[in-house]
């Protein structure tokens, strides 16, 4: 999957079988902010935040509250609405 210019792991919030509710399942949610970082530059260039990402992201609907609040917690996040790029 493509997510404006990032190539995203098929892991990140995608499978039905394997939800974020699942504390195993959780570390997929630090590899994809690793991912993140990786790509810090094209994650400036389209200004991306938490909020935005949601729409570029495909999940399950019960993953999504819990991806964006690993997301504000790892990140130290106040607003899904927050620019990513300077918390990387």
């Amino acid at each position: 999957m493509v997510a404006n210019g990032l190539r995203c792991p098929a892991w990140v919030g995608q499978a039905a079988d394997l939800p974020l509710a699942n504390a195993e399942q959780q570390d997929r949610v630090e590899g994809f902010i690793r991912l993140l970082r990786d790509h810090k530059e094209t994650v400036a260039y389209f200004h991306l935040t938490l909020e935005t990402l949601r729409t570029r992201i495909v999940m399950p609907p019960q993953d999504e509250e819990i991806f964006i609040r690993m997301m504000m917690d790892q990140l130290d996040l106040t607003s899904p609405h927050e620019p990513l790029a300077p918390v990387l």
